[in-house]
């Protein structure tokens, strides 16, 4: 029996893409393509897009389980609402019946936020924190942010893995980050988060900061997070088991970028538009806070909410899913972009330098002094097992026949590093060159 799959909030930025990408998309094949709406216009333009309109009440829990049960909806993409869980378990004991009537599988996925593994979710942000980590569920169960909305959101996320394994449903918990990029189909052309940032420049007359350090964030083309959706999707549809439940979360993510950078872009595309007359970044006072909280909306203590924090969320899992998909046993301890982030950061030439040290002034023993100086200096136990590893292949290499000995090794050694990692750069940048300008929506 084939899926019928349904999609909510497809006149958002992200469903809308989905929609519209969907018919390309060369997907197993599958029923019926259903499209919540909400209008008779909504009804009208995903009907161009190959999806049946249905109408009903997301607060009904008796309008949701008819519109599933009488449809033999099997998949459920939910991109409506990420902080409340009372629709999401509706839906869940709804597609637990028509498992029960039909004996197929059914797949619910819930569209999360990386807000809700950031520093406002009281997530680590010390490490990265992989959306791979298979004790993912119990990091966010002890999560206990200071704000009652995140709070609420992290508890939903539990939600639905809880009631997927209460009632047999596979659930997944997709998570966008900060999506840049023009959408595709119809509804909102632009990510909120522009918007936001555009808001508060204006009512404050410049672009300010809320952080007083240098907070990263992930972030992904509006495309390239579509594209995970339709992935999970073709998974899906293939009978490929892709993860869920505890084991099913998935960070949609390419890179990272600075809150800083981000804002020093806005700033100088706003003040080319003359929206903002200066196009300097600064750090925003009480002043600016008050005018920035007016513009969007919510207390003065939730402006950096919306703006800033820092997120290390780690998109691994969809990698080494695809590589199990290629026929790998079991995925490698890092994934191909993990290496590339060691390899292009400062720490890994810091470390190997420090190895040589060690090697040199242990005679030559690496686990009598490497490993644990790692520990003490509060790497997690991936960094401890695998650093070593790396710097040990380097080593053996900068130290075969017609290499210089000892200490003028370094010289060889960095080289070799710089050439990794400006290769590594120089080829992702290639493959990421985005078709055309990159622009946060300014």
């Amino acid at each position: 029996m084939s899926h019928n799959i349904l999609i909510t909030g497809a006149s958002g930025y992200l469903g809308g893409t989905l929609l519209a990408r969907l018919g390309a998309a060369n997907l197993p094949p599958y029923g019926k393509l259903y499209a919540l709406v909400r209008t008779d216009d909504q009804a009208k333009a995903v009907a161009q897009y190959g999806a049946k309109p249905l109408r009903f009440d997301t607060r009904d829990e008796n309008a949701i389980r008819a519109a599933v049960i009488d449809n033999n909806i099997t998949v459920v993409y939910y991109l409506i609402d990420a902080i409340h869980s009372t629709a999401q378990t509706s839906f869940i004991k709804a597609l637990a019946e028509v498992k029960e009537k039909t004996g197929q599988e059914v797949h619910f996925l819930h569209t999360s936020g990386a807000k809700i593994f950031s520093s406002f979710a009281g997530a680590p942000t010390d490490r990265p924190l992989s959306d791979a980590d298979p004790h993912l569920y119990d990091i966010q169960k002890s999560q206990r942010p200071a704000i009652g909305l995140v709070q609420e959101a992290v508890n939903t996320n539990c939600t639905v893995v809880e009631q997927g394994e209460k009632h047999g449903v596979r659930s997944y918990v997709f998570t966008p980050c900060i999506v840049y990029g023009k959408r595709e189909g119809f509804g909102n052309p632009i990510s909120i988060q522009t918007v936001a940032v555009v808001r508060a420049a204006k009512a404050a007359k410049r672009v300010y900061r809320v952080d007083t350090d240098r907070p990263m964030w992930p972030v992904c083309h509006v495309v390239d997070t579509v594209n995970l959706y339709i992935e999970l999707l073709r998974r899906i549809l293939s009978g490929e088991n892709p993860g869920y439940g505890k084991n099913g979360y998935y960070l949609a993510a390419s890179g990272n970028v600075a809150w800083d950078d981000l804002y020093s872009a806005m700033a100088k595309s706003l003040a080319k538009r003359s929206v903002i007359t200066d196009d300097s970044v600064a750090l925003a006072d009480d002043e600016a806070l008050e005018k920035m909280a007016s513009a969007l909306g919510v207390p003065k203590d939730l402006v950096a909410l919306n703006l800033g924090g820092r997120c290390t969320f780690t998109a691994d899992r969809a990698g080494e899913e695809a590589d199990g998909a290629r026929g790998a046993r079991d995925p490698p301890p890092y994934t191909q972009a993990k290496f590339r982030r060691i390899f292009s950061s400062w720490h890994i030439y810091a470390l190997v330098v420090l190895y040589i040290g060690f090697n040199d002034g242990n005679d030559g023993n690496l686990q009598l002094a490497y490993p644990p100086w790692l520990k003490e200096q509060g790497y997690g136990v991936k960094e401890i097992n695998i650093y070593p590893i790396i710097v040990e292949v380097i080593w053996q290499q900068v130290e075969a026949p017609g290499y210089p000995k000892g200490y003028p090794s370094i010289i060889a050694l960095s080289v070799m590093l710089l050439g990794i990692a400006f290769l590594i750069r120089f080829l992702d940048n290639r493959k990421n060159k985005p078709k055309g300008r990159v622009d946060y929506g300014a």
